[in-house]
């Protein structure tokens, strides 16, 4: 077997086994399932790490009814960047008169400058906002 392709298997079995490692993890800090009334607010928050070694910017996507706190000890900013292994709280209010429709998963948090490069809780963990 040449050399090419001991390096190709190699290379192969590398990418499989960091395949199934999220770059990014979000940890519910709440209740992402709730009901809210259309005169209340509610508050999610979840802490979202960076997962790998690397300097990462992100941006929340937008979603109706849905406004990014940002103030606070440990809180993300907008946009919020986290070194390697590092985390925040992503703290989201919920207005209830903004809600145009059920929500049914995010959050999703994009690489600034890439909206093609985006990261959201599994579905367990994901919004369901009545």
């Amino acid at each position: 077997m040449t050399l090419f392709y001991r390096v190709l298997i190699l290379l192969s079995f590398c990418t499989q086994a960091f395949a199934g490692a999220p770059l990014w993890t979000f940890t519910p800090l709440t209740a992402t399932t709730l009901t809210v009334p259309a005169n209340a607010t509610a508050t999610v928050q979840y802490q979202v790490t960076n997962q790998s070694f690397r300097s990462h910017t992100l941006m929340v996507r937008p979603m109706a009814g849905v406004t990014q706190l940002t103030t606070g000890f440990g809180i993300c900013s907008n946009p919020f960047m986290l070194a390697g292994n590092a985390s925040c709280v992503l703290s989201l209010q919920i207005t209830g008169s903004a809600l145009t429709q059920p929500i049914s998963g995010g959050p999703v948090v994009c690489t600034q400058g890439s909206m093609l490069q985006c990261y959201q809780p599994s579905p367990a963990d994901a919004l369901h906002i009545t």
